[in-house]
């Protein structure tokens, strides 16, 4: 499923993003996501991480699935300073997304969620982002 989503990094701020550029999200591909974003997390130590769902245009998450998910270990090294961003376009991926950021307030508190990916860097209030392709 890798074909899915896609990595992107800002260099100078060491902003991690995650595209997604499929339009389903499915329990299996979101838990591959945060097992890879945990991979990539560890060698990059970003300062913040969006994750851009903007792209899904059909969502089929489970409730289970989204708290189980809310109460596992943040896919970052440093939860309490790395703000996250999930950028949810639609208005049932952005219930989801809601939903996971209150379950998870204690084990994910910098999560934040946005409509557009502008907000998101505009929460991040970095001056100027440049996104590269990570391989």
């Amino acid at each position: 499923m890798r074909e899915s989503y896609r990595f992107e990094l800002d260099p100078e701020n060491k902003i991690l993003m995650l595209r997604f550029q499929g339009n389903k999200l499915t329990d299996a591909l979101l838990q591959e996501v945060y097992d890879a974003m945990r991979e990539c997390s560890a060698v990059i130590d970003p300062q913040a991480v969006i994750a851009d769902f903007s792209s899904v245009v059909q969502v089929d998450l489970s409730t289970t699935f989204i708290n189980q998910l809310a109460n596992r270990p943040p896919p970052v090294p440093r939860p309490t300073e790395s703000p996250g961003v999930l950028v949810c376009g639609t208005n049932t991926l952005y219930g989801m997304a809601r939903m996971f950021q209150m379950l998870a307030e204690v084990t994910h508190p910098r999560v934040r969620v946005v409509r557009t990916l502008d907000e998101a860097i505009k929460i991040l209030r970095f001056p100027t982002v440049r996104f590269e392709f990570l391989p």
